[in-house]
């Protein structure tokens, strides 16, 4: 049976690990992330993967150089994360407003 090598990645805020792993013709992703030996450091038997950031299913079929990235949760949920920060651009505009020339006079 053929064997070829793919790449797993897993990345933290401030740490990444990025693991090379031969796999056999006909494995699926979750079989490479055991191989890996990566769940020590991610500490959970079967998280959610991607190929090259397309979430893939338990079934899907590695091929050679598939790059497979290990997803960890959200941490902030992306809509709120956006009005954060419209709010906070619409205060320092507000608090930057140039003072009319005119009313100094």
């Amino acid at each position: 049976m053929q064997t070829f090598e793919v790449e797993i990645i897993y990345a933290l805020p401030n740490r990444s690990w990025k693991q090379q792993v031969v796999v056999k013709q006909g494995q699926t992703p979750q079989e490479a992330y055991q191989a890996s030996g990566l769940n020590s450091q991610v500490g959970e038997p079967s998280p959610p993967l991607a190929i090259f950031g397309k979430i893939v299913e338990n079934n899907d079929i590695l091929q050679p150089g598939d790059r497979i990235d290990v997803l960890r949760p959200l941490t902030l949920d992306p809509k709120t994360s956006r009005r954060e920060r419209v709010a906070q651009a619409k205060k320092r505009k507000s608090l930057k407003k140039p003072q009319d020339p005119s009313a100094s006079i």
